[in-house]
């Protein structure tokens, strides 16, 4: 644990496994790109003060606005989808759905957010974010895990729940419902 927050403390990001014990141990950490290093430190802090809600679980994934959190007993450094920890969380649609003319252009946004986000990200070093104004306004971020950038994990799931629930809200709006 403490290789991991010297690594948050560097590079707002860290990596580490535990091999010497009879259950190996994998953690990681990562701050999102938004976060000052305050706030990053922070946040981290935050989900130290958490796991141990987790415990004795040999498995656990704590995820706050600005940073996440993961711990296992096997190797995940290079998984860009996990099925048990991966999830949607869309915002419920507002009346842009109930006009033909404005879902139709708040879609044609939709894909246009996640096409630039996508493209700004790989060139980013894994970062990025983009948003359309307007009527009905669309924004992204994209955050690659610094131990498999190409993946773009939450490119993914955001471009799934965007596309599916044409919603004009901020797409991590905490009074959602998750999907899995």
């Amino acid at each position: 644990m403490e290789e991991v927050s010297r690594k948050i403390n560097d590079e707002h990001w860290g990596a580490n496994a535990v091999l010497s014990t009879k259950l190996e141990i994998f953690t990681y950490a990562q701050c999102y790109g938004f976060l000052s290093h305050k706030d990053c430190l922070s946040c981290y802090s935050e989900t130290r003060t958490r796991l141990p809600k987790c415990l004795p679980s040999n498995s656990a994934c704590i995820y706050l606005d600005g940073c996440f959190f993961r711990y296992d007993t096997y190797n995940f450094f290079k998984e860009s989808l996990n099925e048990k920890h991966d999830y949607v969380k869309c915002s419920l649609p507002t009346n842009v759905s109930k006009d033909v003319y404005m879902g139709k252009e708040f879609q044609e946004k939709v894909f246009k957010v996640i096409e630039n986000v996508t493209d700004l990200a790989v060139l980013n070093k894994g970062f990025a974010l983009s948003g359309e104004r307007g009527l009905e306004a669309v924004y992204a971020m994209a955050q690659c895990w610094m131990t498999d950038c190409l993946a773009l994990l939450h490119v993914s799931l955001l471009f799934y729940c965007l596309v599916s629930l044409i919603s004009s809200r901020y797409f991590i709006d905490p009074s959602t419902s998750v999907t899995r």
